[in-house]
């Protein structure tokens, strides 16, 4: 356990900092069942490419938690939208590590797959229901390795 807290600590320790540094990234994933999540906290998981040689050698991609405004009420939630997501567009974005409660549970939800409520795979009635719809091009897609890519909340976009 505490090995894995000291890889995630130095995987993303660059992106910390006094001053947290803008990095150059553009959005390549969003969740498309972000809607359902919980009205209070909703939140929305994305998939960053860091553009350029960022500060971190060897990260090319984040799994990133946003958490947006709220009224409370379902949909009532204001998620980043297709403008903002659009692959065509680099943005500087700023980060800080999970350190609440809430946010490491965050970070431990990404699933390539949508889930039911008890815990099992959602199918389309033959196919498993991917649950992370690309930027660039109109299709659902998984990714390999989730479990080690480092997450990341997301505080602003400029």
């Amino acid at each position: 356990m505490i090995k894995a807290i000291i890889l995630i600590i130095l995987f993303a320790l660059p992106y910390q900092s006094a001053n947290p540094e803008l990095i150059s990234g553009r959005f390549i994933a969003s969740d498309k069942f972000q809607g359902l999540t919980n009205p209070r906290e909703p939140i929305q998981m994305l998939f960053v490419e860091v553009q350029g040689k960022g500060t971190a050698p060897g990260v090319k991609l984040l799994k990133v938690v946003y958490y947006p405004e709220t009224t409370g009420i379902r949909g009532g939630a204001k998620f980043l939208g297709n403008d903002t997501l659009k692959y065509s567009n680099v943005w500087k974005l700023k980060f800080h590590l999970p350190l609440e409660e809430r946010e490491k549970h965050a970070c431990g939800q990404f699933d390539n797959f949508f889930r039911a409520s008890n815990g099992t795979i959602d199918t389309d009635g033959r196919e498993p229901l991917l649950r992370y719809r690309s930027t660039q091009f109109e299709a659902d897609i998984k990714f390999e390795n989730l479990s080690k890519m480092p997450c990341m909340i997301l505080d602003s976009i400029n």
